[in-house]
């Protein structure tokens, strides 16, 4: 029997007569783009969380495509390497298609959607993926389920960093994240009643760009890190019935926000900006693939210092009132990224309770 394993590491973060709003960009704009050495931490692979088995988080959906419905009080993570994985592996033949393979074949993804240089994919033996990991990702450990070097499989492997120009704060209180089962201190990072002070300060302001705001229960931000490519997207909004869906929704916003530069695009005086601090790591394995099957790995954590991805994957043949706005991740939220120049993420989840969020305990350790 053929077999195909996949892994998935995630934890992430400017003459003459001018318009202010274009100036306020440009600036933005140039801050970000200083060089990755000048920042003051960036996140790196080496520290992803620990994987541990699905079973483990019970509150937790972790699905290899994007159309399972949202429930209340559970978590929905996706993540692209399994629809990698399981293009480059290919349809068999004499396979009757099951729930899970219409779904990963109805999800619109490919490697067309990454910049080339952040992931692999590849069907061979697996001498052959070791050796073009090596070449790709030198130092990158991989562990692939075939214990025979002539083994076939289809393999996946994406890491991101995305690193802020300048740490947010570690807030020293906990944040009360509310969800179905009640309020769970949580730790996490951001800015509180924010003012404009110094050049760090400014720095903060520029890497928030609110792009909606109804409510403090109903808003869209892009939290932008030094990399160009990326965007990373947070909305505290009410779920559609799908994660696709939500996703969907939430684009239409972003595409259509406010004006960058503009005061209703900026952190002002006195908001908060708050996020708690998001750890996954997690090994799911699909067996409802008929005569095949599908594993997938995902790290992610995102924290002051910004967000970080890595993933391998194996496949086997088996507000307007005057009052200052408050941007509070408090409550069940979507988090997505993807590449600029793609409408399709390459991560989403949506939290909708404290399995994937550091507790203030674990902060404190």
């Amino acid at each position: 029997m053929r077999r195909l394993r996949m892994i998935l590491f995630v934890g992430a973060l400017v003459a003459g007569c001018s318009d202010p709003k274009e100036d306020e960009a440009a600036r933005r704009e140039s801050y970000l783009s200083l060089e990755r050495f000048e920042t003051t931490g960036e996140p790196s692979l080496t520290d992803l969380p620990p994987i541990r088995p699905a079973s483990e988080i019970p509150r937790t959906d972790v699905l290899p495509h994007m159309g399972g419905e949202i429930t209340r009080g559970r978590n929905y993570v996706f993540c692209a390497t399994a629809k990698l994985a399981w293009d480059a592996f290919g349809v068999q033949k004499g396979q009757a298609p099951t729930d899970l393979a219409q779904a990963m074949s109805r999800l619109e993804f490919s490697g067309d959607d990454l910049n080339p240089s952040c992931y692999l994919t590849m069907k061979g033996s697996r001498a052959q993926v070791a050796a073009r990991m090596n070449e790709k990702f030198p130092g990158v450990e991989i562990e692939l389920a075939a214990d025979d070097p002539s083994a076939m499989i289809s393999y996946a492997y994406l890491q991101k960093q995305l690193p802020f120009r300048e740490k947010f704060d570690r807030l020293e209180s906990p944040l009360e994240f509310h969800g179905d089962e009640g309020a769970t201190p949580v730790a996490a990072f951001g800015v509180e009643k924010f003012h404009e002070e110094g050049v760090r300060e400014t720095l903060h302001r520029w890497q928030i760009t609110v792009l909606d705001y109804k409510n403090k229960d109903d808003f869209v931000v892009e939290l932008n890190t030094l990399s160009k490519q990326d965007r990373m997207i947070l909305a505290k909004v009410p779920p559609e019935s799908t994660l696709e869906m939500t996703a969907v929704r939430v684009a239409s916003r972003v595409s259509s926000g406010y004006q960058l530069g503009s005061e209703k695009s900026l952190l002002q005086e006195q908001e908060d900006f708050v996020v708690p601090i998001i750890s996954l790591g997690v090994l799911k394995t699909f067996g409802e693939l008929g005569a095949t099957a599908l594993a997938q790995v995902i790290q992610f954590r995102l924290d002051e210092s910004g967000a970080k991805l890595r993933s391998e994957s194996d496949y086997s043949y088996l507000g307007e009132d005057g009052r200052p706005r408050e941007f509070v991740f408090d409550k069940p939220f979507l988090i997505y990224l993807v590449e600029r120049q793609s409408e399709h993420p390459y991560l989403a989840m949506w939290i909708a309770n404290e399995e994937l969020l550091e507790t203030a305990d674990d902060s404190a350790e």
